[in-house]
């Protein structure tokens, strides 16, 4: 949850940049702002009356989701434009480093 900040301007951006309605915007910030009490009613209930192998699917799923988004999506849209090659990989880097520090943690 401490991402949604940087997930809802990036999630704006995207929205302006792809010149959506008003109506388009306003329907997907919606479901953007309510996936997060849903996702947190129902892992509470999931935790309720599941076991540890429910809980470890349900990382691996998220992670994996994860990690398709920015190899197939994100990324090669982000190297496909040549300028700034060094900062974006740079920051990539860093990044995947730093989710790697704080899931050692987590």
């Amino acid at each position: 949850a401490a991402h949604k900040g940087l997930a809802a301007y990036a999630l704006g951006s995207s929205l302006v940049e792809s010149k959506a309605t008003s109506s388009r915007m306003w329907s997907v910030l919606m479901f953007f702002s309510f996936a997060t009490p849903v996702g947190i009613v129902t892992g509470l209930l999931l935790s309720e009356v599941s076991t540890g192998a429910v809980s470890a699917g349900c990382s691996a799923l998220a992670s994996g989701t994860f990690l398709y988004v920015a190899l197939m999506e994100v990324i090669p849209n982000e190297l496909q434009h040549k300028d700034n090659m060094l900062m974006k990989i740079s920051t990539m880097i860093l990044g995947f480093s730093l989710m790697s520090v704080l899931a050692k943690w987590a």
